[in-house]
């Protein structure tokens, strides 16, 4: 997949970073002053942000049929919302949710559609979503394959799939919340048979024992 960037993309980036959300009540400012649940200004946030970049850039050159407010986004593991903001600020329907519930409390007074769930479990209807991102979030699950199986049928016929995940026991800091490994990108596509993949980045050179991966939903049946 070449290089493509969404023409708004540096300006949402800046104000995704820098900016307020449009509901900046008083305790959604006391949760950003006092509580750690708030990822903004974080290198973690600046790392949620680049992912959704990253994924517009995707619809933008894969969907360019799509247009924002009928497209739908689902944020798995969306933590404080910062992730959700870009999609948000450019008009598309984006949902999110998170195990944390204070953490989705701050994405909810920031005005996002964010619900406390978990992966096998997703608050989420299955085949509703045009694209789901799930961004260092399935390692957190004690069985990959079958939330992976999971998150996958909340996508509609077509619908793209935008995963990162770090390879496992080779991820230079291990993280002992990762209870689920992965150690081969391979994984993916074996689960999800028949899904095409659209977009891989397995060079660790550049993105040292991470993988990128974009895979299409196959459409029904005739």
């Amino acid at each position: 997949m070449k290089a493509v960037t969404h023409p708004v993309i540096e300006v949402l980036q800046a104000m995704s970073m820098r900016g307020q959300p449009a509901a900046a009540s008083p305790e959604y400012l006391r949760l950003q002053a006092a509580n750690s649940a708030w990822s903004r200004g974080t290198a973690y946030g600046a790392r949620a942000v680049g992912s959704s970049v990253d994924l517009l850039n995707v619809l933008f050159m894969l969907k360019p049929e799509h247009v924002a407010e009928e497209t739908r986004v689902l944020c798995v593991g969306c933590n404080d919302g910062l992730e959700m903001e870009p999609f948000a600020r450019l008009g598309y329907r984006v949902e999110g949710f998170d195990l944390d519930a204070e953490k989705v409390r701050v994405a909810q007074y920031c005005g996002l559609v964010a619900r406390t769930g978990e992966l096998m479990e997703p608050p989420a209807p299955p085949e509703f979503f045009d694209a789901v991102k799930c961004a260092h979030t399935l390692e957190h699950a004690t069985d990959p394959p079958a939330a992976l199986q999971k998150l996958a049928s909340l996508l509609k016929p077509g619908g793209l799939f935008y995963l990162v995940f770090p390879l496992e026991p080779f991820f230079p800091a291990h993280n002992a919340a990762h209870v689920g490994w992965i150690n081969s990108p391979d994984f993916v596509t074996q689960v999800l048979e028949g899904w095409q993949v659209k977009y891989a980045n397995t060079d660790t050179s550049k993105q040292p024992y991470e993988v990128t991966l974009v895979l299409e939903r196959p459409q029904e049946e005739a």
